[in-house]
């Protein structure tokens, strides 16, 4: 009901004020015409990758970044815009176990499962510079405008 971006923010809110690490959600572009089934797999992912990072990355700052690309328009007029999710962290990284693939835990399928119903790219990776970043990238279609 509160709309995609205020829910994000909400819910970071909530997990900064819980915890020592300090959680920052950004987002880039506009989510106003995000299909309510799209925003909703987008919730539960970013839901359940500060959920990880709480338990599990010892981090001292979490980031979300939520980007909306330009809109585009096929041949028979459907919009659609690239949607871009990054979860970063600074903590202690991945055990080898949690890598995405078939012993992964419970939260990890289920993210993966919901990248793949909104047809989209999945990627968990140790960041360089130590942590985590989860990646998720995919082509949301657009509510139709209503017309004038």
């Amino acid at each position: 009901d509160l709309g995609l971006i205020a829910s994000l923010q909400a819910l970071t809110a909530c997990h900064a004020r819980q915890g020592s690490a300090a959680f920052v959600f950004r987002w880039q572009g506009c989510f106003d015409d995000v299909p309510a089934e799209a925003a909703g797999h987008i919730y539960r992912i970013v839901q359940e990758a500060l959920n990880n990072a709480a338990r599990h990355a010892a981090a001292a700052n979490v980031e979300v970044l939520l980007r909306g690309g330009p809109v585009s328009a096929s041949r028979t007029g459907e919009r659609s815009r690239l949607i871009a999710l990054s979860v970063t962290d600074d903590g202690v990284g991945l055990p080898p176990a949690a890598s995405p693939g078939p012993s992964s835990g419970v939260g990890l399928v289920g993210m993966r499962e919901r990248v793949v119903a909104l047809g989209g790219a999945f990627s968990l990776a140790q960041r360089p510079e130590g942590g985590v970043e989860l990646r998720v990238s995919f082509s949301a279609p657009l509510e139709p405008r209503e017309q004038i």
